[in-house]
């Protein structure tokens, strides 16, 4: 499975749905990881510490959705996000990938 996660989007939200390091957990599970560029930064981790950890970096969110949608079914991939998605993003977002729990 692919597991992207994008850039938050709340004012003054500095948590990021994926680490570095918990992107090393998900590889050895077989998965494959992508993040949106910057999403890690208000976090305290670069795209440097993302990319050595073997994580795809894109650049911006309306291509994270487009690159994981059509590379993948909807039961092929997974968007993290540590709140529900903001307006602009839904838009972006395929309708069989959306699941809120």
């Amino acid at each position: 499975m692919r597991i992207g996660a994008p850039k938050e989007g709340f004012l003054g939200e500095a948590r990021v749905a994926m680490t570095p390091e918990s992107a090393l957990q998900l590889q050895k599970l077989g998965h494959a990881c992508v993040i949106e560029a910057g999403a890690g930064e208000k976090a305290g981790f670069s795209d440097a510490a993302y990319t050595a950890a073997g994580v795809s970096i894109v650049p911006d969110a309306s291509a994270l959705y487009a690159a994981t949608a059509q590379r993948f079914p909807a039961s092929r991939f997974s968007l993290i996000n540590g709140r529900a998605p903001m307006d602009q993003d839904s838009a972006l977002i395929p309708c069989a990938s959306i699941s809120c729990d």
